[in-house]
């Protein structure tokens, strides 16, 4: 076998230097994809110059929109639940003048409903004038279910404990705070509006011959 010449060992090592930063890229790109599926978290860039919007597959999903859809803020907008629609687009108009852009609203997908939180970075050219949103949209359906449910449970207990009379409450023995349901606040005739009392105060609710000496 001939020897290499130096340009054709440079020319080798290049490629493979190539060939690992494609895989080490596609790596990469596998991970980010996999975490924002399992975060369901959806990634997104608006050039506000020439109205164009990109989605990672995964905002895509979110939206219940065909992945590779030619996409601008309208077809953004229209995407929305229409009762907040106004305020999505307000809130966008008030980022684009420096208010920060953080904000929850629902979404219909296949006749369901869907809640997302969306947060961005506006970018301003040197006259100020806004030129680039980035940002990501994540879908919290889940977490708003969840927190229906406990407020339901809650309001449960509350009139379950109207009804029979009985207060429910925890104490934090750490921090020394407490917590009361209604009918707690009820039975010791305190207002809703007042923060449960912390121990020592609590105690005095009894009368002496129960308090600890």
């Amino acid at each position: 076998d001939q020897l290499k010449t130096k340009a054709e060992l440079i020319q080798e090592l290049d490629s493979l230097r190539k060939i690992v930063s494609e895989e080490e890229l596609t790596k990469q790109q596998y991970y980010l994809t996999k975490a924002q599926e399992l975060g369901r978290i959806g990634t997104w860039e608006l050039d506000l110059i020439r109205n164009e919007l990109v989605w990672t597959d995964q905002n895509y999903i979110n939206f219940g929109v065909p992945i590779g859809t030619p996409l601008t803020y309208e077809i953004f907008l229209n995407a929305i639940h229409p009762d907040d629609r106004d305020y999505v687009n307000n809130e966008w108009m008030a980022a684009l003048a420096g208010k920060p852009y953080d904000i929850e609203h629902r979404l219909i997908v296949d006749d369901e409903v869907r809640w997302v939180r969306e947060k961005a970075d506006i970018e301003f050219d040197a006259a100020g004038k806004a030129i680039k949103g980035i940002g990501f949209t994540q879908d919290i359906t889940q977490h708003k279910q969840a927190e229906k449910e406990l407020i339901n449970t809650k309001n449960l207990l509350n009139e379950t404990g109207k009804i029979g009379g009985i207060g429910g409450w925890k104490l934090d023995f750490g921090t020394g705070l407490s917590t009361w349901t209604e009918e707690t606040y009820n039975i010791f005739e305190v207002n809703y509006d007042k923060e449960a009392p912390r121990l020592p105060e609590g105690v005095n609710f009894y009368t002496p011959e129960y308090r600890p000496i």
